[in-house]
Formats: C-alpha cells, sequence, structure tokens
C-alpha cells in the first residue's frame, strides 16, 4: 500500500474519531501525522482543514483561554477562497500561544 494520500485521509479519520470519542489527545496525535503528509505533498487546503480540526479538539477542551473569533467577509467556501487569509491568521494565533497545530506535531 503505497498511497500516501490515502493514508493521510486515514490519519485525519482516526483523529476524527477519537475527538468524538472524547480523547482529544489521541485526535491530536492521528492529526498531526495526517498534518505532517500534507505538509510534503504540498496539499495546502487540506493542511487548513486539519487546522481547523486540531482548533476544534482545542475548543472541546476547554484548553484556549485566549481563544479568538474572527469574521471573514467570504461566502460558503471560505476555506476555498480565502486560505491564505485564514492560514495566516492561525498561524499566528497558534504561534502566539503555543497551541493548536504545533502543539499537535510535537505529540505525533
Amino acid at each position: 500500500l503505497n498511497d500516501t494520500r490515502g493514508i493521510a485521509t486515514s490519519f485525519k479519520q482516526l483523529g476524527t474519531i477519537f475527538g468524538h470519542s472524547g480523547k482529544p489527545d489521541s485526535a491530536l496525535e492521528y492529526y498531526g501525522r495526517s498534518i505532517r503528509i500534507d505538509q510534503k505533498m504540498g496539499l495546502k487546503v487540506e493542511e487548513m482543514n486539519l487546522d481547523l480540526d486540531i482548533g476544534n479538539v482545542y475548543k472541546d477542551k476547554k484548553d484556549l483561554p485566549n481563544a479568538e473569533v474572527q469574521f471573514l467577509d467570504t461566502g460558503h467556501f471560505a476555506v476555498e477562497t480565502h486560505v491564505v487569509e485564514i492560514a495566516a491568521a492561525m498561524k499566528d494565533f497558534f504561534a502566539a500561544n503555543g497551541v493548536g497545530r504545533l502543539k499537535a506535531e510535537r505529540t505525533a
């Protein structure tokens, strides 16, 4: 089995299952594995979607006392049309708070 994209998708799905099962640390582990593959493959939209998933894990853990909500003037497909703006805002937040994708990458 040499389907790298399929493996990344499987890791993401495992992260989702663990997240919905109340096992956030396992969710972050699998999201971290998936995001590393996506980074190597240059799949920016998939990376962005994983950033959102990781953010939701921390939201559910109530582990972001400095959480921010930002509204952008976008339509339903904001990730497809405004990925650069969204990714930049998320990376800035992650860097300022030492959480999110960076923390997920360290745990995997």
